[in-house]
């Protein structure tokens, strides 16, 4: 399965990050996929299934590895049953939140990461 988006005007906010050192374009960066990897969380939050509500407590936004090249944020848990509920298990039926949380917001999500970025690179560039 693959999709296709076009997101417009991405190319006018890498062309203004170009005046930056790569340092603050890191952090810039950094910023909005933060924002973004958030929205995905609170998403995952509200549809997980509850029973204790551990699992909903332990979904959390994490910085992923860091190179020179690439920047990351995670959605994850740290619970042991997490895997359990979301691909089902021997006595258990899977009961997905991060994967339909992605489907159901993927647009959402990466227009939300351009939007900040623009924003972002903006108040910079007039501070």
């Amino acid at each position: 399965m693959s999709a296709k988006m076009k997101i417009s005007g991405l190319k006018e906010t890498f062309k203004a990050l170009e005046q930056f050192e790569p340092k603050v374009i890191k952090a810039l960066e950094r910023k909005a996929l933060r924002k973004a990897a958030k929205m995905l969380q609170a998403e995952a939050k509200q549809i997980v299934p509850v029973d204790e509500g551990e699992l909903k407590d332990s979904i959390a936004v994490k910085s992923g590895k860091r190179s020179k090249k690439k920047i990351s944020m995670l959605v994850e848990t740290d619970t042991t049953h997490s895997g359990i509920v979301e691909y089902g298990g021997i006595h258990k039926e899977a009961e997905p939140y991060l994967r339909p949380a992605v489907d159901k917001n993927a647009r959402a999500i990466v227009e939300l990461f351009a939007k900040t970025l623009k924003e972002e690179c903006d108040k910079k560039a007039n501070a």
